[in-house]
């Protein structure tokens, strides 16, 4: 069936390449979106409580991911992510975040492109992302009208207006019908797991840490007494 506007996939998203087994068995105005009931056998394998773990787990990974770029992990409530076996071996699966607006990605570096705020230049109208507000670094307001490139002082490899924008749409899709069943599969919305209890910053100081052993000293051999003495 030929796909409606409101569903019909991205440009970039009918420019993604299937598996050769997948392009050649079936016809070409099918290849965009296949319902669930048309997917291969094997999709559904995985255990239902092990996709679940899977999901908890590689949503702790974009959570964490998005605070090590000053945001907080709450900007990812209401995100789902399903692992998709693979059409060529079920046995593997690849992550996809899904966002409450549907928008699918890839790698936990897109999903921080889509939870971040950002701000315009106002001479040449590239987005530049802001620095999180966990990092403690000062940035303007993302609606600020008198932003330029040359302002980006947390990013001073993008402090110029022919610096390459911020790719957020290069692994960004839509919702395809295999990533739909499998959130069928998985049921309601998980909430974001907690950071863990053991993880802290590199550098901040402990209480409990124990102070550091003092430096050893070593005794300075005494000098023989020279032929001349």
């Amino acid at each position: 069936p030929v796909p409606t506007p409101a569903s019909a996939p991205s440009p970039r998203a009918r420019l993604r390449r299937e598996p050769r087994e997948s392009r050649e068995s079936e016809p070409r105005e099918r290849r965009r979106e296949r319902p669930a009931d048309d997917l291969p056998r094997g999709s559904f394998a995985m255990d239902p409580a092990r996709a679940k773990e899977l999901e908890l787990s590689l949503l702790s990974e974009a959570a964490t991911h998005v605070e090590r770029h000053g945001w907080p992990r709450e900007r990812l409530q209401g995100w789902r992510c399903a692992a998709v076996p693979r059409l060529s071996n079920p046995a593997d699966c690849d992550p996809y975040w899904v966002s409450p607006h549907d928008e699918v990605a890839r790698s936990p570096k897109y999903v921080l492109a889509l939870v971040a705020d950002y701000v315009q230049c106002s001479k040449c109208s590239a987005l530049r992302r802001l620095p999180g507000p966990l990092s403690g670094v000062a940035a303007p307001d993302s609606h600020a009208t008198d932003f330029t490139c040359r302002d980006n002082t947390w990013h001073p490899d993008l402090a110029y207006c022919d610096a390459a924008e911020a790719d957020r749409g290069g692994e960004i899709k839509n919702v395809n019908a295999r990533v739909r069943a499998v959130l069928d599969v998985l049921g309601p919305t998980p909430q974001i797991p907690p950071p863990p209890a053991t993880s802290r910053r590199r550098n901040a100081p402990s209480s409990s840490r124990a102070p550091p052993p003092p430096p050893r000293r070593f005794a300075t051999p005494a000098r023989a007494p020279s032929r001349s003495e």
